[in-house]
């Protein structure tokens, strides 16, 4: 079978998911979705972002850009066809595909493979906030303070939604972190369907592992052994911080279904 003409594209805002839903993704033995290649944010750089910048691009852009829009199509599927041999379906994983620097991205994707399949995976802001503040880089820095790491989720799954009403039916799919590690193998067949890619045994294999024990798989910032449901809001911020946390969360929780009041829903 030739390698597909579109990639899956998975995104969502980060700390959500989006690595073990990779990683599922790519217990299938003919699926190969990267992990944060970034590939089409640079095709989108590439085509729209420094297209504009006249020290880059002056005479002939039009043209040229034309040219370049029916060449990278072709040039990044071919490098997923050689670079993974076997596999028929490709794609990356990049949380930042909805990130405000990127805007426009998506797209970008759309325009350049109009068959890709969006995956965005959503998770409670409460708990996406509670890990972000509590990541560190190697050198003992803070991933984000309190406003940044709520703007990062509250931009990140709009930018997303937004996107995603644009598409076609089939185009988009919305998923739930909680739902998905309530019952991985329930989550994967509805992914697959929507993928249009038939199961696997080795899905069902991976989803079976993860139910029995848990696998770190990004630098996880709370015991995901003892509870993966487990939620830190509550004991990684104060009660004021809780309630400020709350007011910039608050109408985008309520618009993806989760409880305003209160802790992470469970």
């Amino acid at each position: 079978m030739s390698i597909a003409p579109d990639p899956i594209v998975i995104l969502g805002a980060p700390r959500s998911g989006t690595t073990f839903l990779n990683e599922l993704v790519n217990a299938h033995p003919r699926v190969h979705v990267t992990h944060e290649m970034r590939l089409f944010a640079w095709a989108h750089h590439c085509l729209v972002t420094a297209a504009a910048d006249d020290r880059l691009l002056v005479t002939h852009r039009d043209e040229f850009l034309a040219h370049a829009r029916r060449s990278f199509a072709p040039l990044i599927r071919g490098f997923y066809a050689e670079r993974f041999p076997g596999k028929d379906h490709w794609g990356d994983k990049n949380p930042h595909y909805a990130d405000p620097a990127n805007r426009g991205c998506l797209g970008t994707v759309r325009a350049l493979f109009p068959g890709a399949k969006f995956v965005h995976i959503v998770r409670d802001g409460r708990d996406v906030v509670a890990s972000l503040v509590r990541r560190h880089h190697a050198d003992g820095r803070p991933w984000a303070d309190l406003p940044t790491a709520c703007r990062v989720w509250c931009e990140h799954t709009a930018i997303a939604r937004g996107f995603g009403r644009t598409l076609d039916d089939g185009a988009y799919l919305e998923l739930r972190y909680e739902d998905l590690v309530r019952d991985e193998s329930a989550q994967a067949r509805e992914l697959f369907a929507f993928l249009g890619i038939p199961s696997d045994p080795a899905v069902e294999a991976f989803c079976l592992r993860q139910r029995a024990a848990r696998t770190a798989l990004s630098t996880p910032t709370r015991d995901i052994a003892a509870d993966v449901l487990a939620s830190d809001f509550g004991r990684v911020l104060s009660a004021a911080d809780q309630a400020r946390a709350l007011e910039a969360l608050g109408a985008g929780l309520a618009a993806f279904g989760y409880p305003v009041d209160g802790g992470a829903e469970r």
